[in-house]
């Protein structure tokens, strides 16, 4: 009894030990197989407990192509092994770093929605036991490029003489793409700019239309009223592009009179001396100067009239006894205004275009005995000391005159005046500084006058260097009234680059160091020697700040080619303007746009589909469609007859029942 019993535990037990190994051969299966997945992606967990595995099926590690508009769904499969209560995922923008979806439950299989460019997906998953599972895959959305497209653009611009343009408009590239700006015609060959992108968000940038102060030339010149800039503006992404047309019209302005300093004179009551001679000068943008006969002067006098002025502003009086005192004089000068006022000039330039009057006042001293002024006080008190280049040097002084004429004062850099001021007070100031780069010795003096006798005092300075930061221009410079200062921020203006020069050419005027430069860049390209070219452009800073810090660039490389053309398969510069793309823009044919009212570029109708905005047409009806359209017209339109017949019909009936009432139906017959 005892053996065949020891053989039944025997066998259950070999049994018990099979399933065991069974059990465990297939877990480790699963693990191996955990392993080996996340091998592939780049991660290794090591799971204690119980083995399990998630693995992304789909999406891989490749790229997805969709068409733009496109919903970007992606099938969304796993394989796992495990007890699990619970699926999610999370969706990674890694070009943006940004969070598209996070944790979200799911049950396999699913589909997702992704994002353009470069997505990662992450899946978790938990099971019974509250353990987790993960894997993770990168994977790549690509959409075709689209052109960029310019925001609207006002046809008519306007700019009034005497001052900036400013424009700005916006350009947007649901590619994010960098994008370039031109305009056609610009500088030289007229007075505006565009500047370099500014980017307000991912798909849009703003450019600025710009120029400096804009003279009278600009304006089409004297009289002429205005003239007008026809200019096409071009956005680009290097592979497509967008135009706009408009005009800018610069409105010419009355310019009023200038008139030289009179400043302060004095003359004898009688005698030698006594007579006050003087030719007021005067010029008008616009009606010349003094000679012209088209200015008219006049002039007034705070009290007692003493003399008058000639048509052409001389002033000749003897005092020959006049009462002696400080006499203040105005003088007046009036032009006759625009002969072409351009008729928006109230509206846009503030002004009317009519004659303008301008005005000096001068003193006129007559005395018996004249006493020369003096300088009572003045600060620096030491009249030598050193100082470092960008110091603010301050220098005061108070003068007087017996004579009671308030005297001009004139302040001098080493014999350059810096600042003159007439009238006023008896104190003023003058600040100065020599700037980064600057040393040595210098002098600063102020003189004043009455017109006829003088004071003065002086002061030597030993300037110290002090070395300019990199990029910035040496040297300073002063003003009146207590100086003070403004941060500055550039304002770059640049022409068109020039034609492309060959560098390897005896004409090369540039520098080893930018030759070397430039030879670094064409091998970079692949460019041969023969290929390798340079490009010069000057840009200036309008706001004047003296700093090269920010400057954008006035030197790079081109491919060369000895007669650039419209033809020449090259993306160059010729005839005084710049291609936009390859062989069109500038002053080749236009470039094909999404705008043009042409089906080209890959378009799939006129200006839509391919790099435009997508083509929402119409379904076109097919003729079984338009069959059925047919027969519910033909169907509505003989029951309208129908009905109109049985209304006829029993309106008629109604009227002979009223004519004959025998003919009336009795209901009790």
């Amino acid at each position: 009894m005892e053996t065949p019993m020891k053989k039944k535990i025997f066998i259950f037990v070999a049994i018990f030990i099979l399933l065991v190994a069974v059990h465990i051969s297939l877990n480790t299966y699963a693990f191996e197989a955990k392993m080996i997945g996340l091998f592939y992606n780049g991660l290794v967990q090591i799971i204690l407990g119980n083995v399990g595995y998630v693995l992304i099926d789909s999406p891989t590690n490749k790229t997805y192509n969709f068409s733009k508009g496109a919903n970007y769904s992606i099938d969304l499969n796993i394989s796992y092994e495990a007890d699990f209560v619970n699926f999610s995922y999370s969706l990674y923008d890694i070009k943006h770093n940004k969070v598209i979806y996070s944790n979200v439950s799911f049950f396999p299989n699913t589909t997702f929605s992704a994002v353009r460019w470069d997505n990662r997906i992450e899946v978790y998953g938990i099971d019974n036991s509250n353990g987790m599972y993960n894997d993770s895959v990168v994977f790549f959305v690509f959409v075709n490029n689209s052109s960029p497209l310019i925001g609207d653009v006002t046809p008519n611009l306007y700019a009034c003489e005497d001052s900036y343009f400013s424009y700005i408009f916006s350009a947007s590239d649901v590619d994010e793409d960098d994008l370039s700006a031109f305009l056609n015609p610009q500088y030289p060959l007229n007075s505006f700019y565009i500047s370099s992108a500014f980017k307000i968000n991912l798909t849009t940038s703003e450019f600025q239309i710009f120029s400096g102060i804009l003279n009278k030339e600009d304006a089409g010149g004297p009289n002429h009223g205005y003239k007008v800039y026809p200019e096409t503006i071009s956005v680009s992404d290097l592979e497509y592009t967008d135009t706009a047309q408009t005009n800018i019209t610069v409105i010419e302005v009355n310019n009023a009179p200038r008139i030289d300093e009179i400043g302060v004179h004095t003359i004898w009551a009688s005698g030698e001396n006594s007579t006050f001679y003087y030719r007021v000068f005067s010029n008008d943008s616009e009606d010349g100067d003094s000679d012209s006969g088209n200015l008219t002067f006049n002039i007034s006098f705070s009290g007692t009239k003493l003399f008058g002025i000639s048509p052409n502003g001389v002033i000749n009086f003897t005092a020959n006894h006049t009462p002696g005192g400080v006499y203040y004089i105005n003088v007046s000068v009036t032009d006759r205004g625009i002969k072409n006022p351009y008729p928006l000039i109230g509206d846009l330039c503030g002004q009317d275009g009519g004659p303008i009057t301008s005005f000096k006042q001068f003193s006129l001293t007559i005395t018996d005995l004249n006493r020369p002024p003096i300088i009572v006080s003045y600060y620096p008190l030491n009249s030598s000391f050193n100082v470092s280049g960008t110091s603010n040097l301050y220098f005061n002084l108070t003068s007087y005159d017996p004579d009671g004429t308030i005297p001009d004062v004139y302040w001098y850099v080493n014999d350059g005046l810096e600042r003159y001021k007439t009238g006023g007070n008896l104190f003023d100031s003058f600040s100065y500084s020599f700037g980064c780069g600057v040393s040595g010795n210098y002098s600063v003096r102020a003189v004043i006058t009455d017109g006829e006798l003088n004071d003065s005092v002086f002061w030597n300075l030993t300037v110290e260097n002090v070395p300019c930061p990199i990029g910035s221009e040496k040297g300073g410079g002063g003003g009146g009234g207590g100086g003070g200062s403004l941060a500055c921020t550039p304002k770059w203006a640049c022409s068109d680059w020039e034609i492309c020069r060959l560098l390897d050419n005896s004409e090369n005027s540039l520098s080893y160091s930018l030759t070397s430069l430039i030879k670094g860049r064409c091998s970079t390209l692949n460019w041969k020697s023969e290929f390798c070219g340079f490009q010069l452009r000057t840009c200036n800073d309008i706001n004047k700040c003296n700093s090269n810090l920010t400057n954008p660039g006035t030197l790079r490389e081109c491919y060369y080619t000895e007669n650039p053309t419209c033809s020449d398969g090259i993306k160059n510069c010729h005839d005084g303007s710049c291609e936009v793309l390859v062989d069109c823009g500038g002053v080749c044919a236009p470039c094909p746009t999404c705008s043009d009212g042409v089906k080209n570029q890959g378009e799939d109708g006129i200006d839509c589909g391919g790099p435009c905005p997508i083509c929402f047409e119409i379904p076109k009806q097919t003729s079984k469609a338009l069959l059925i359209y047919f027969f519910i017209v033909l169907f509505l339109i003989i029951l309208y007859f129908v009905i109109k017949l049985v209304l006829r019909y029993y309106r008629l009936k109604k009227e002979l029942g009223k004519k004959n009432p025998a003919l009336k139906i009795n209901p009790q017959a």
